[in-house]
């Protein structure tokens, strides 16, 4: 995301990204079902939810399938509900597929931050590694997904984009993210890194994104 947006103006989108990016993907999974569709539980296709898991534990309905996955920024919940809202076509359900693909932008934001922090910390043969030209590379073209991913969804309203738009966006970001981590070796996969973060961001997108037929996408 750019970094010279004025929160005061931001949409309920644009805010649950900011939340993703400054804490996290369960807090901006929270903030965003608040602002878009508190009084219901938004589902994928499949009848999937994704929620951060203390969330996910209060709502009736929890099938015994419900998976959680920590992360260092917090648990989120995997599973189905019984009280949840398929609802396509809803203006709930179209904030919170924009909203994801928001939120998800954020997250990878988050995952750009960390992995410039850690990088400025390591040097190869007396070289800083941030300024190695592969490293520089693969930096480079991971902002350019996420500009790419920014520029496609900003001043979308919910329902406006397709759903193969919706789904090229998360794929851009999943692309991304494994990009990232690939940058930054072995401490990108550690439980206690940003690869829980990544991977939970590409599970929730498994969970919600709808796959348009390839009948569909050709016509």
């Amino acid at each position: 995301m750019t970094d010279t947006a004025e929160p005061g103006g931001l949409q309920p989108c644009f805010r649950a990204a900011a939340a993703a990016r400054n804490h996290g993907l369960p807090t901006a999974l929270e903030d965003l079902r608040a602002e878009v569709c508190p009084d219901r539980v938004p589902s994928g296709p499949a009848g999937h939810v994704a929620l951060p898991a203390r969330m996910l534990e209060k709502e009736e309905g929890a099938s015994g399938s419900t998976t959680v996955l920590s992360t260092p920024d917090g648990a989120i919940g995997f599973g189905r509900l019984a009280s949840a809202t398929p609802g396509a076509g809803e203006a709930a359900c179209g904030a919170w597929d924009l909203g994801l693909v928001w939120v998800r932008l954020g997250q990878s934001c988050r995952l750009l931050d960390a992995c410039l922090d850690y990088l400025r910390g390591r040097t190869v043969g007396g070289a800083a590694l941030l300024m190695q030209q592969m490293v520089k590379g693969g930096l480079a073209d991971a902002k350019a997904d996420q500009l790419t991913v920014e520029t496609l969804i900003s001043g979308a309203e919910p329902g406006e984009l397709s759903e193969a738009t919706l789904a090229y966006a998360h794929d851009t970001l999943t692309g991304c993210d494994r990009a990232l981590l690939r940058l930054l070796g072995a401490f990108g996969y550690r439980a206690d890194g940003p690869g829980a973060c990544a991977h939970a961001s590409a599970l929730v997108a498994d969970a919600y994104v709808r796959r348009p037929d390839p009948e569909e996408v050709a016509a």
